[in-house]
């Protein structure tokens, strides 16, 4: 059992029944999930990820109105639900864990995440937010939410980037490929400095990550399971294999990790075009980047520099 279904047998089981009973005036205003940090949120956890953190949880959030009125007593009552079920505690390893589960606030869950109750406001925000607090605090499951606000700006996050916002991210990751992989790399190995190759390879690898993610609309989570969520995308998940290997195998082939890396940016260029973000056919990525940065409709997004995003 992961985290994620233990934490909604854990709230059927014994959270139904104390909201439903202890606080029948909110039954329709409470939401009840299990989201933000942890690998459990994102449905990675397995085996190993039981050593800190895990155990019967769920959250529940609240407006501030219905929060000043009820939230530290029904966070007490859900610190009172059974520490053990189905085998599992969460007593003695949720040292880590304050805030990832009990009661919170709507609008504090968010603005932890995104420094604002609502999420971004404007074009700015989008840019000044880590693409993998986007990712932590629109993760996991959402049991119910009758009301509607958590789920709210929980969908403005999943799907409200302005595209010439989500342009200019595109056109910044793309030229990173074309200038740390398709060009820096051999340039290093023939300036001798292998340390370097690998450098521009690791970068080359993460901007073709960030792009995947963007081609799929969905936000790029932290490095640690980037590649865990890249198997699951719509859209070139078939390159996390090509793309793992130049990380774990060998460079010692320089021939064939160049191969490689040309058969990738191949690969997301045909899908940029395919996109409609590009119209290009050449197979060297960068124009490809300036194609899609000169698209970009709003003057003060477009001017900005190629790399910044």
């Amino acid at each position: 059992m992961n985290g994620q279904s233990l934490a909604k047998a854990y709230y059927l089981t014994y959270g139904k029944n104390m909201i439903e009973s202890e606080y029948p005036e909110y039954v329709d205003r409470i939401a009840v999930g299990l989201v933000g940090d942890g690998s459990e949120a994102f449905g990675y956890d397995d085996e190993i990820s039981r050593d800190h953190d895990f155990g019967p949880k769920f959250c529940m959030w609240l407006t501030d109105e219905d929060y000043e009125k009820i939230g530290d007593d029904l966070n007490r009552r859900y610190h009172e639900l059974p520490a053990e079920f189905e085998g599992f505690s969460r007593q003695g390893n949720m040292v880590h864990s304050a805030g990832r589960h009990g009661v919170r606030r709507i609008s504090e869950f968010y603005a932890t995440y995104t420094g604002s109750p609502e999420g971004p406001v404007e074009w700015r925000d989008w840019f000044r937010v880590p693409t993998h607090l986007f990712a932590a605090c629109t993760n996991g499951v959402v049991f119910r939410d009758p009301l509607g606000e958590f789920t709210r700006i929980r969908s403005h996050l999943q799907n409200g980037m302005p595209m010439d916002v989500r342009r200019k991210k595109l056109a910044a990751k793309v030229f990173a490929m074309a200038q740390s992989g398709q060009y820096n790399f051999v340039r290093c190995l023939g300036h001798h400095e292998p340390a370097a190759a690998q450098m521009a390879l690791y970068e080359f690898v993460k901007a073709c990550v960030e792009t995947i993610y963007l081609l799929n609309n969905a936000h790029c989570p932290y490095y640690k399971w980037m590649f865990r969520g890249l198997r699951n995308l719509p859209l070139l998940s078939n390159l996390e294999k090509p793309l793992r290997e130049l990380l774990v195998d060998s460079a010692d082939d320089a021939m064939k990790t160049f191969e490689k890396i040309e058969y990738i940016s191949t690969r997301v260029g045909k899908e940029l075009v395919r996109l409609g973000y590009s119209g290009l056919t050449c197979d060297y990525l960068e124009p490809h980047a300036y194609e899609i940065q000169n698209s970009i409709e709003d003057e003060e997004i477009r001017v900005l520099p190629i790399s910044f995003g």
